[in-house]
């Protein structure tokens, strides 16, 4: 998405040219997130694909790891956003 560049078979996320580190966790909730932009992915539903079954109940850890790749993502000024939507999930979009 625009100067967003995600490599998942080298597991390596760049913004404007520059890496940026994610946690084998982060880049798997960044990559669910990836593979819909602009819908929104149920909480539950990320848990699934990061977690499999064991993910059932986690969505406070899914909230928490969301925070953090958004605030990585910031810092290095990208022009996506990881938008919530209370009580449901959350989507990767384009920020304004």
């Amino acid at each position: 998405m625009g100067d967003l560049e995600v490599n998942f078979e080298e597991r390596r996320v760049r913004v404007r040219g520059r890496e940026v580190h994610l946690t084998p966790t982060e880049f798997r909730i960044l990559r669910s997130l990836g593979e819909s932009p602009g819908r929104v992915v149920a909480y539950e539903e990320m848990a699934g694909r990061v977690w499999g079954e064991r993910g059932t109940g986690r969505l406070g850890g899914i909230r928490v790891y969301v925070w953090s790749i958004r605030r990585k993502l910031r810092a290095a000024n990208a022009a996506v956003a990881i938008v919530s939507v209370p009580g449901v999930g959350c989507m990767l979009t384009h920020s304004m």
